[in-house]
This record gives structure tokens, C-alpha cells and sequence, in this order.
């Protein structure tokens, strides 16, 4: 890997982590974490909890799975199309169920009009031992790729992060960070572990 490239990457995750850090909670510290690439860590009142980005492109598929595509009756030229009640990054706020009890949710419009949905722990005042656990968690689909931006609970005390749901919000529909979404999908060899 390149001096150069290695610049880019370095100074492209600090640009991430300076936009999360404008939605962050008074007294919490965001930065990019040495223990692999791509992640990074929030630390409020001593506790660290790790932050995980995710941008990778979508995959054309060979064949659509059965279930998962319909014909589009209205549509001029009626062609396949996702059905988002079974897509996993629906970008918006679904009632219970699917949704799992406990779980709260807050959409918004990303600055191209598409949307972005945000779950989160409606509880966080108790630890939760769960395996996999994790504090707000952004999953959507923009332009092409596929962006996750997930805090995730203490590791030793499984503590959720004081980080509501309409914070994270803020990060994912914040036109910085879509635009460092744009600016990754422009240079794909940004692309490290992780993401």
C-alpha cells in the first residue's frame, strides 16, 4: 500500500469521525480506533463504545431470490422490483412486529430525498446481555451501496451508549456524510478492512 494511499484512508476516516463527532452528546469523544480499519470509538465518561462503518457496493443479482421480486402493475413498462417489506434495509419505520420489542426507530430523509432509518434500544439505562446487542444502528441503501454506521454496547459491561436514536439520525442524513458516502463510492480503494 502506497504512502499516499495511506494518507487518503487516514484522512478520510478522520473526516467520518469529525461529522459524527458534531452529533455526539456534550462531553463524548469520537475517534478512529487502531485496532482494525474501519472502526472507530466513542468515549463518554471514561466508557469506550465501538463504532463500526460499513459502505460497500450493492451486487447485482444473478437471478432474483424466489419471494423477494414483483411485477410493478403500474409502472409503464412493468419490470421486477424489490418488495421492501421483506428487505432488511427498509428505510423506513415498520410497527411491531417485525420489529423486535424493546427496539425503537426514527426515519429521515437523506439529502437526495431517499430515506434512512435509525433502530435503537428504547432502554438504556440497563445493561443488555444479549449477544450481538448494540446501541443505535443505521442500515440503508444509497446510490448504489450499502452504508451501516453502528455504536455498539460496552464490551466488558454490555452498557448501551447515551446515544439516542434521533443523534445517530442526525449523523446518517447529515450532508457531510453522505457526501464522504459519494466520495468513497468515487474512490473505491478507500475501501479497507470492515468496509
Amino acid at each position: 500500500m502506497s504512502p499516499k494511499l495511506i494518507r487518503e484512508r487516514h484522512a478520510f476516516r478522520q473526516r467520518v469521525a469529525d461529522v459524527v463527532q458534531r452529533h455526539l452528546p456534550p462531553g463524548a469523544a469520537m475517534a478512529i480506533s487502531e485496532l482494525s480499519f474501519g472502526d472507530y470509538r466513542v468515549t463518554i465518561d471514561g466508557k469506550e463504545y465501538p463504532v463500526t462503518l460499513y459502505i460497500d457496493p450493492l451486487r447485482p443479482a444473478r437471478k432474483p431470490p424466489k419471494g423477494v421480486v414483483m411485477t410493478m402493475r403500474s409502472d409503464p413498462a412493468p419490470a421486477l422490483r424489490p418488495r421492501m417489506s421483506i428487505d432488511r434495509y427498509n428505510p423506513r419505520c415498520q410497527p411491531s412486529p417485525p420489529r423486535l420489542p424493546g427496539l425503537g426507530c426514527v426515519d429521515g430523509a437523506l439529502p437526495n430525498g431517499e430515506y434512512a432509518a435509525v433502530y435503537f434500544p428504547e432502554k438504556t439505562d440497563v445493561p443488555d446481555f444479549r449477544p450481538g446487542a448494540t446501541g443505535p444502528s443505521a442500515s440503508f441503501r444509497y446510490r448504489n451501496a450499502t452504508v451501516q454506521l453502528t455504536v455498539r454496547t460496552q464490551e466488558k459491561s454490555r452498557a448501551f451508549p447515551p446515544i439516542g436514536g434521533e443523534q445517530w439520525l442526525g449523523v446518517v442524513t447529515d450532508r457531510d456524510f453522505i457526501e464522504l458516502v459519494d466520495y468513497w463510492r468515487a474512490h473505491p480503494k478507500l475501501k479497507g478492512n470492515g468496509w
